[in-house]
Formats: structure tokens, sequence, C-alpha cells
């Protein structure tokens, strides 16, 4: 009889751990399901990392052939967190190690329920008994199907949303992510206490804003918050400017956690970002707005920022068809109204990325658009000056969005970062020469084809 060895588990784990370094998907995937057939001490390790994030799509409700497979997936996944077998022991349940949950939500099934059908919609529903099953995830993503129209929370089944609201309350979520949904209720972010990262995008209609009332727990909500992104979203800083704290503790500002922020600019905005005591990055997100438009916007009232990123979009709106000639720096004091002659004369800024995606552009006009020295001449005037004397680092990423695929994209890359780069002494005369700010450009080209396949 040949002899047996006992693998240790540590050596287990670290195999395990390396087959799920594989970068390929479906290789990694493979071999993960086989070794989890070895044994039961393989088991445990793959189950950690094939079942670490889990997306579950909701099911239209009805009897088509996509709904039913949707309806039989989620089925299959209830059984499977039933069947576990470590469920009654002292091993990690499946459930454990799901630390990545996202829910897709059908607006078919949305729409049904408009229509009368919600009393046959709760009978078949299944994601509110897995959603019963989670106890240990930390990333938690709502989403509308992909499409143009997002779905109305009040058309959700009663039983999910219930589901959904519990689930909040209870779940360790640390990152947070809501997209294209109106009317969402906003105590599913501020029940949330543990949330340090939050995405929301397209969430109109924002409901229970004006119903909130004074906090009496220790902790209040976004006390914890660190990395905000807010876009299509018009309510939203209404509502975070109405958020109760909580009376039982003054040691800490509101937001005072929050360092990271991204969102479009907007007279609302910049009252909370000027509110926010610590923000050290700022990503003001595409616009195709001339930046000087902006009166009020004055960065000396933020001491704590160190790192500005800006994105355009330019050729989509009239009067903006060209690239960089539209840069034009807000003048601080321009304004009278907002000029507070009490503020720093400088800003803290380190580190300036600037995005800019040109669309519909054609080939041979960047010499008339592109090149145009005006836009480059009028932002080295402005971060030359005194007030930028800390910025160390300018970083251009610029896109071009051909109607027509050129025939070399790279090719063509490889030629206007040559031409920019030539000719770098002459748009940024001063910047592109000061030995204490290091100025990086990258050029990408985008054809007509491209953009077709990812519209």
């Amino acid at each position: 009889m040949p002899p047996t060895f006992n693998v240790p588990q540590e050596l287990i784990e670290l195999i395990i751990d390396e087959v799920a370094c594989i970068e390929d998907d479906t290789q990694r995937l493979s071999a993960l399901r086989s070794c989890s057939r070895t044994s039961w001490s393989f088991l445990t390790p793959c189950r950690q990392y094939l079942f670490a994030e889990v997306t579950l799509i909701e099911d239209a409700g009805d009897n088509r052939k996509e709904s039913l497979k949707a309806r039989l997936r989620l089925q299959k996944f209830l059984q499977l967190l039933q069947n576990d077998p470590y469920l009654h022991s002292e091993h990690h349940q499946l459930s454990s190690h799901i630390k990545t949950l996202k829910v897709e939500l059908s607006f078919a099934r949305a729409a049904s329920n408009k229509r009368g059908f919600r009393e046959q919609n709760r009978q078949c529903a299944v994601l509110p008994s897995i959603l019963e099953m989670m106890h240990h995830v930390h990333k938690f993503g709502l989403y509308s199907e992909p499409g143009p129209v997002s779905v109305s929370w009040d058309l959700v089944d009663d039983s999910l949303k219930d589901s959904l609201t519990h689930f909040c309350k209870l779940q360790p979520i640390a990152t947070m992510e809501l997209y294209n949904i109106s009317e969402i209720p906003v105590t599913l972010m501020t029940d949330c206490l543990g949330v340090v990262s939050l995405s929301a995008r397209g969430l109109t209609g924002l409901t229970g804003i004006t119903e909130q009332g004074p906090r009496t727990h220790s902790q209040s909500p976004f006390s914890m918050l660190e990395n905000l992104t807010v876009a299509f979203s018009p309510q939203f800083f209404d509502f975070l400017q109405s958020v109760p704290f909580s009376t039982l503790s003054t040691s800490k500002l509101p937001y005072s956690s929050l360092r990271r922020l991204e969102t479009s600019l907007g007279r609302n905005e910049w009252d909370f970002i000027r509110s926010v005591p610590s923000l050290s990055h700022l990503c003001i997100s595409r616009t195709s707005e001339t930046f000087n438009r902006y009166s009020y916007l004055d960065f000396r009232r933020l001491q704590t920022l160190h790192h500005l990123k800006l994105k355009w979009d330019f050729g989509n709106t009239v009067g903006l068809k060209t690239l960089l000639p539209v840069i034009a720096w807000p003048k601080p004091g321009a304004d009278p109204q907002f000029e507070d002659t009490t503020l720093p004369q400088t800003v803290p800024i380190t580190t300036l990325e600037i995005f800019g995606q040109w669309n519909f552009c054609s080939r041979k006009n960047e010499q008339q658009h592109f090149m145009a020295s005006a836009g480059w001449n009028a932002l080295d005037t402005v971060l030359s000056g005194n007030m930028f004397h800390n910025l160390c680092f300018i970083h251009f990423d610029l896109s071009l969005h051909y109607t027509e695929t050129p025939t070399s994209p790279k090719s063509v890359e490889k030629y206007l970062l040559n031409k920019i780069s030539a000719k770098l002494s002459q748009l940024l005369p001063v910047l592109s020469k000061s030995p204490s700010t290091d100025v990086q450009l990258e050029i990408h080209v985008v054809g007509h084809d491209a953009l077709s396949r990812t519209s």
C-alpha cells in the first residue's frame, strides 16, 4: 500500500493563492473549480476566491426565455447557499466569502409592477431570500439594468425594497455604488454608517431629504466617508447639506473624513466643496463650458487641496469646437461678490491633471484648433504665477475622437505627440522651462468604430 501524505493546510492555501493570480478569467475560474473538487482541504480556500464577488441580476418576472433563465440562476444560487455543507459547522459558510455584492434591477419587472402585476412578481421573487443569507458584504452596488431609462424605486418589489433597506443597515458596507435609480430613499445611504467610499450616478428625485430628524446616535451618517463620486444626480448636494449630524458628537466637523471628491461643477457643488474641511483630492467632472465662467471659483479657499483633476468635453457644443483654447482659469476677484481679501495669496495644489476629450474631430484640422497657442499660453500665464508656486507636476491626457477612423491611429497619436512636444516651449513658455515643474503629455486617438462599440 503506497504511503499517504498529509499536505499542510498552509501549503494548500499558498497553492490556491497562486492559482487565484492567473490573469485569464476563464483559466483562473476553471482551475479554482478543479481545485475545489480535490478535497475538503482545498474547498474552503477555493470558495474564498470563487465567491468573493457575486452579481445578482433580477429577472423580469414573466415567462420569456431570458427572464426564466435569470430566475433559474437566482434559484440555483439560493439553493447553493441553503445546501451549503458548511452551513451548520464551525467552518466558514459560503455566504461569508461574498465580500462584493452587486444587484442589477430589472426595468421590465418595474414596468410590470406599474401595470398591476405586483402580487404575481412577489410570489416569484428570489432576491429577498438571497439577501437574507448575506452577512459579510463590504462592497455593495445597486444598479438599473443598462439602458437610457432608470428604474424607479417606487416600482421595485415591496419585498425587495424591505430586504435592501434591512440589508444596508446590517451589513459592514464600506463601499457603496448606486447607479441610475430614481426616487431612491436617502436612508439607504444614511443608515450605512460605516461607508468609506460612495459613488452616486444618475440618482434623480431623491426621497426622504426633508424627513430626516435630529440624530441621537453617537455616530453621524458619513462620519467615515473618505471618497465621494457624484454624477448626474442634481439633488445630491442639497441632500448632503441637509444631513442631520449627531448631537452627541462634537469632536468632528461634518464630512471631516472626506478626502477625495469627484463631481460636476455648479454653485451648489462649490458651496459643498468649500465646506469640506480636509479635502485633498478634487476631480471636476466633464463639462463643456469654459472654466472661467465660474466667477465664484477660487481655489485659495481650499487650503488642504493638493491634487486637482479637471475633465472637459469639446466639439459637441456650439461655440466650443476647439480643445485647449477654451481652457481659461477663473481670475480670483473677478467678481467682487465673491472676493475675500483675507484669503492667502497662494493655493497648495502640487499636482494638476487635465483630461480633455475632443469629440467630432477630423484629420488635418489639428493645426487650426489643437495646436493653437492661445489657450496653452493663457494656461501657462496663470499656472506659472505666484498663486501656483507650489505646483510640481502637470499631466495632460488628451483624447481626440475622430468622426472617421484614421488609417493608423497609433501613427496619428505619435505624430501629434511629436508636434506638441516640439512646440511645447512656445505653448507653455514658462512652465516648460521651469526646473520645479514637471510637464507630461499623453495623446489618445479614438476612431468612429471604437466609439460605436462603446456607446
